[in-house]
């Protein structure tokens, strides 16, 4: 923006969002942590403890949603610098 955006110039978008939401769902964390048990024919489960510590962003069910979403980031792309 700072470098191709004429003055006065429009960006879209111009703000984003960052939602967060607690879910449950037992099917997709088998998905997601259940396959390092069997990455071909070798069991890797340690490394499924190190990645359930890790932040995931994914698109699921509604259904599956424990927790009222919260937006926890919101960003003026227009005005943002890097050291925010």
């Amino acid at each position: 923006r700072d470098k191709w955006l004429k003055p006065g110039g429009q960006m879209f978008p111009d703000h984003a969002r960052l939602y967060m939401a607690g879910i449950e769902d037992a099917e997709y964390k088998e998905e997601k942590l259940g396959f390092w048990r069997h990455v071909r024919g070798f069991d890797l489960s340690p490394v499924a403890e190190l990645a359930i510590g890790e932040p995931l962003s994914d698109i699921v069910d509604a259904a599956a949603m424990v927790t009222e979403s919260q937006c926890i980031l919101q960003i003026d792309l227009l005005t943002v610098t890097c050291a925010e």
